[in-house]
């Protein structure tokens, strides 16, 4: 089954664009730290070490994503060590978590960027997205399924793009 972005248009006009999206609040299901670059990067998972606290952002909002840019970014010495979204799942499978129900997987942060920014062509970051289906529905039943979204960053194309990155990253 092949996503077809014209379908999702038209589905969403009908359903108005002030349509209420319900958001619960996150609930942790599973953990994992990864270690430095200079202690091997590994992904220890069920270590809860680097585990933020979640902060309720509803009194922020409206909130502007570049209150703070770029006196508080910190950059990182290797921006583009991103973590794919499959730690996710093989997170998910370590802890036994049921994916039945599941409609999207992703990290918060992208989240973020997905709402909170308008798309701009010549961004750096593009949205890679996959839709599995459960077993039974595998040859086109049509069901839900659940969908895998991955903000991949692209090759910086000059004049300015670096700042974009960081920017790009800070939203994060």
């Amino acid at each position: 089954m092949e996503f077809s972005i014209e379908a999702w248009d038209r589905e969403d006009r009908v359903r108005g664009s002030q349509q209420h999206v319900p958001v619960s609040l996150p609930e942790q299901a599973f953990c994992w730290t990864r270690q430095p670059t200079s202690e091997g990067g590994q992904y220890l998972y069920g270590e809860a070490v680097g585990l933020r606290t979640y902060v309720d952002p509803t009194p922020l909002l409206p909130y502007d994503l570049n209150d703070g840019y770029p006196a508080a970014y910190i950059r990182k010495p290797d921006p583009d060590d991103a973590v794919p979204v499959d730690v996710i799942v093989y997170g998910a499978a370590l802890s036994g978590l049921e994916a039945a129900g599941t409609s999207v997987v992703t990290f918060r942060n992208n989240l973020n960027k997905l709402v909170g920014t308008l798309l701009q062509p010549a961004d750096p970051w593009v949205i890679e997205g996959a839709l599995l289906l459960p077993p039974e529905e595998e040859g086109g039943g049509g069901g839900e399924g659940t969908l895998y979204l991955e903000i991949v960053k692209q090759p910086e194309r000059g004049g300015g793009a670096g700042d974009q990155n960081d920017r790009f990253t800070y939203y994060g």
